[in-house]
């Protein structure tokens, strides 16, 4: 065997382990595509995809809404687009054909995008998601990718962060991944050039991950565009994902030419097939590749699943953009379609919601619910924050309360949907507690806490703790809102305030970085390997607390607003006492799925649930009390109240 043929031999063993291949090893995939190279990528690609999916596919009841196709972007390629309403082809939906549409469908999710113009201003599409989520609050809502949210921004003066601020009050979900196109600086200025950069368009991404808001990301293929370009996409993706997590998944778009584009023919099933197993072994940091069957034909997308896809999108009733620039495939699936022909593909259908779980274990037959202004509130479906992590697995098994439905939210994100009443309950950071003080009350003594030890909230550093000092910098998830605090009062109480790290905002130049949930969970599995770097000094910082205290620490309370109706109450309170009762069964019954899940063996996975404590005794409260009531001592030494490198 040549160098060159073990190179892309030692590629693809990494690929189908999971493992992080490096730009010379991605380039090598490309370099020559070949029919034996595509067997070779795709047995790779179904390899990782296996081990993290199994043998499922899903897909989801959706619906598309495009309110208008008037939009003054004027990108080349796009034949959807119209630039005035005296067009003949133009359109302009209003709110009523869209709630209809909604309310006669009753779907999982809606995806609202459409062009950039003066008929759907910002605050318009503002008020339309918030009177869906009015009338529909188990409806999840992705709506507005990041040239429509660049685009309201510079129109209101807002700012990207408070226009998606906004966004998220008013009840959106998440953010499509369009207007990525190719991040080819040589296409965009041929064929886009008045839609912003790829710089751009990762920053509104990032964005909106620092605030909980998770989105996808898209490619467009098959204009013009090299693999190496491909690729540098690819790896653009997932540098961004390293710096500030939150694409759930990557969907290839495989271009549509009309009768005059400066493309004769559209991507060949080859070359698509290749898309999809090379962005499985590529982005090995964004969970799910979807197979998209409206830009690539039904036949190759359900073939699309045996080259690394493991979700085939929706039923997508009334989808416009694709079929406007020539796509063949049909307008919408049924869901009986869907499953079929995931079937015939081999694989075992499973319908979904917007966050990927299964569509029984968190939204049941309350999906669409219309709520009319006149109905009793007690037949209102209400919003319950859920944190995505391993250790709220034991809940989601269980499903919701009655009359509830689940929001995923990372745990700063929780903390300001309670404000904003966007959800009623949550398993809140204890750290954040205090700024909700008269707005919830605690539901009975639930939460997460560790006694000692919880595997899941670790500091990984290249220096001792106990050396940390005003010198070095620190690196932390903008998902947390109580173990930072936790670290501060650790790193601050003996040391005082003037000698705290600095916070860095690259991870790449930070002595050490603060991890919690999954991403903690996994480096400390893989001792101390984190996005591709190994962390000599693994700190749990429960167990240091532990250590120095002898209390267990608790990181998050069930809580509910004050203002919640007596009916809401009975059901959460109902729900939770369940939970206590049937608590061994349900852990047991998760761990298998997140075991798959994380890739890793179930008796791993049942021993870091072992160490959770989700039925709070006399202890826990008291180490909760000792906590703030610690940090209330310490934080009262500082400037502003808080350390600096704490984000508000």
């Amino acid at each position: 065997m040549n160098s060159r043929a073990q190179h892309i031999a030692d590629a693809l063993v990494k690929g189908a382990a999971g493992r992080r291949l490096n730009p010379s090893e991605a380039m090598a995939l490309v370099d020559e595509p070949t029919p034996d190279l595509l067997q070779a990528l795709g047995d790779a690609a179904h390899a990782n995809r296996v081990a993290r999916h199994g043998n499922r596919a899903t897909y989801v009841f959706n619906v598309q809404i495009n309110p208008s196709n008037v939009c003054s972007g004027r990108c080349e390629f796009c034949r959807y687009s119209v630039e005035s309403l005296d067009d003949p082809r133009a359109y302009s939906l209003d709110e009523h054909e869209i709630l209809e549409k909604v309310t006669h469908l009753a779907p999982t999710e809606v995806h609202i995008t459409g062009g950039l113009n003066d008929l759907w201003p910002y605050e318009r599409c503002r008020d339309l998601v918030r009177e869906l989520r009015s009338q529909h609050a188990a409806l999840h809502i992705k709506a507005f990718d990041a040239v429509e949210v660049e685009h309201f921004a510079t129109a209101s003066g807002e700012g990207v962060a408070g226009i998606l601020a906004e966004l998220i009050d008013a009840g959106v979900n998440a953010l499509p991944g369009g207007g990525a196109e190719m991040f080819s600086e040589r296409l965009r200025q041929r064929f886009w050039p008045g839609k912003m950069p790829a710089r751009q368009w990762l920053a509104v991404h990032e964005q909106a991950h620092r605030i909980g808001l998770p989105t996808n990301a898209t490619m467009l293929f098959g204009l013009g565009d090299t693999w190496e370009e491909r690729v540098d996409h690819m790896l653009a993706l997932r540098s961004s994902q390293d710096r500030c997590p939150g694409y759930e998944c990557f969907i290839p778009l495989a271009y549509q030419p009309g009768d005059t584009d400066p493309v004769a023919h559209g991507p060949t099933p080859f070359v698509s097939l290749y898309v999809l197993a090379l962005a499985r072994l590529v982005l090995d940091n964004i969970p799910h590749i979807k197979s998209y069957w409206p830009s690539l034909g039904v036949p190759a997308a359900a073939a699309g699943l045996g080259y690394g896809a493991d979700d085939m999108d929706g039923t997508l009733s009334e989808e416009r953009i694709m079929h406007a620039a020539g796509a063949s495939a049909p307008g919408g699936l049924a869901r009986r379609r869907m499953a079929e022909m995931i079937t015939i593909a081999g694989f075992e259908p499973v319908e979904r919601d917007g966050l990927f779980h299964p569509v029984a274990a968190s939204r049941g037959d309350r999906i669409g619910t219309r709520v009319s202004p006149q109905d009793d509130s007690a037949s209102r479906p209400f919003r319950v924050s859920m944190i995505p992590y391993g250790n709220m697995a034991p809940y989601v098994q269980l499903g919701p309360p009655e009359g509830g439905s689940f929001v995923e939210e990372f745990p700063r994100a929780s903390l300001a949907s309670l404000r904003a009443g966007s959800v009623v309950a949550s398993c809140a950071p204890v750290g954040g507690l205090p700024r909700l003080r008269g707005t919830v009350d605690c539901l009975g003594a639930f939460g997460i806490a560790a006694r000692g030890p919880v595997q899941s909230v670790l500091l990984l550093s290249h220096v001792p703790f106990d050396d940390l000092r005003a010198s070095d910098s620190v690196w932390v998830t903008d998902e947390t809102a109580s173990s930072v605090r936790l670290l501060c009062l650790l790193l601050g109480r003996d040391r005082g305030s003037g000698d705290l790290p600095r916070r860095a905002f690259d991870l790449a130049q930070a002595s050490a970085a603060l991890v919690i949930g999954d991403n903690a969970f996994l480096a400390h599995v893989r001792d101390g390997l984190y996005r591709g770097v190994r962390y000599p000094h693994v700190i749990d910082l429960s167990g240091e607390w532990y250590q120095r205290t002898g209390l267990p620490f608790v990181f998050a309370r069930w809580v509910v607003r004050r203002d919640a109706p007596a009916h809401v109450r009975e059901s959460l309170t109902a729900w939770l006492e369940q939970f206590r009762s049937r608590e061994d069964e349900l852990v047991a019954a998760a761990v298998p799925g997140e075991a798959q899940r994380l890739g890793l063996p179930a008796d791993r996975v049942a021993d870091y649930h072992a160490g959770v404590v989700r039925v709070l005794g006399p202890d826990e409260i008291r180490g909760q009390e000792a906590f703030l009531r610690e940090w209330r001592l310490y934080s009262g030494t500082l400037a502003g109240g808080e350390p600096q490198w704490i984000a508000p």
